[in-house]
């Protein structure tokens, strides 16, 4: 798998940026995400020495609102969990984070971002051919997309920002709990599973099959998918996952409803290789 932006044909044409340059540029193409991606990467020069504190507020007030079922009170609290979790540990006096910006690119084959890199911001759209994985796990990494991204398959952790459309067939986010999937126009897919990245779409989400087992998906347009309200039920994701790729729960044994099954780590194995999570064919 190739690197992204850094062992292909785009090198030439990267450039590596300040972070006021990268907060003007972004402030300026951004549209609804400017505001959010601006302050990640604020982050990375202003850590809040608060931030310790913070989370742990956020971490009771995100118990309290799940126990009570209070949705319009979780939504918000887990979006400033992610913000605030995006500002880094105070790093040492001579380290300066790292901004690179591509041009619109159209990239074949399959490919994985650049984790040496602290934000990577494409200047217009970005498209691939196949898989495409941003980010890994890291909770300290930032791909901002100022267009469209289009690819079969994604996979993404971190924080991920895209200013216009995302479509693919299979959407993988996981990022511990701390990343953000954020979208200023439509998700389209035919499948989406997160297990640990907020999500917040400002425009409309379609998908066949969607599942949401450690965070929230937020949408302010509207929702295509038959299975959104049922998007964390064991019983609603054995539906439609291929039985391979879950797992039993054992938390869940002693209430005499049987052990729950859920995505196991081959879940994204299939996304990056580029296959389809799903027990049929659509």
């Amino acid at each position: 798998m190739r690197v992204f932006p850094d062992d292909n044909f785009l090198d030439s044409a990267c450039r590596s940026i300040s972070g006021e340059a990268a907060k003007a540029l972004v402030s300026l193409k951004g549209g609804r995400i400017a505001e959010d991606a601006v302050s990640v990467i604020e982050d990375w020069f202003e850590p809040s020495l608060e931030k310790a504190r913070l989370l742990a507020d956020l971490d009771e007030r995100i118990r309290i609102h799940s126990s009570e079922g209070d949705q319009g009170l979780l939504r918000p609290a887990l979006k400033a969990r992610a913000v605030i979790a995006a500002s880094p540990e105070p790093a040492p006096d001579d380290y300066e984070p790292s901004f690179k910006v591509v041009p619109a690119t159209t990239l074949g084959g399959d490919w994985k971002s650049d984790c040496e890199t602290d934000c990577v911001i494409v200047d217009g759209d970005l498209i691939a051919d196949g898989t495409l994985i941003l980010n890994d796990l890291s909770e300290t990494l930032c791909v901002i997309v100022l267009g469209s991204l289009r690819a079969r398959n994604l996979d993404c952790g971190g924080w991920v920002f895209v200013r216009d459309e995302l479509e693919c067939d299979h959407l993988y986010a996981c990022s511990l709990n701390d990343g953000i999937l954020s979208v200023g126009g439509n998700i389209t897919v035919q499948t989406f599973l997160e297990t640990g990245t907020y999500t917040q779409v400002a425009g409309h989400l379609t998908a066949s099959y969607l599942g949401s087992t450690h965070n929230s998906i937020d949408v302010e347009g509207k929702v295509n998918c038959p299975g959104f309200e049922r998007r964390s039920d064991s019983d609603y994701l054995c539906e439609w996952i291929d039985p391979v790729l879950l797992e039993a729960d054992d938390s869940d044994g002693d209430w005499g409803c049987g052990r729950q099954r859920y995505p196991s780590a081959d879940y994204p194995e299939r996304i990056r290789a580029g296959g389809s999570p799903m027990k049929f064919v659509l």
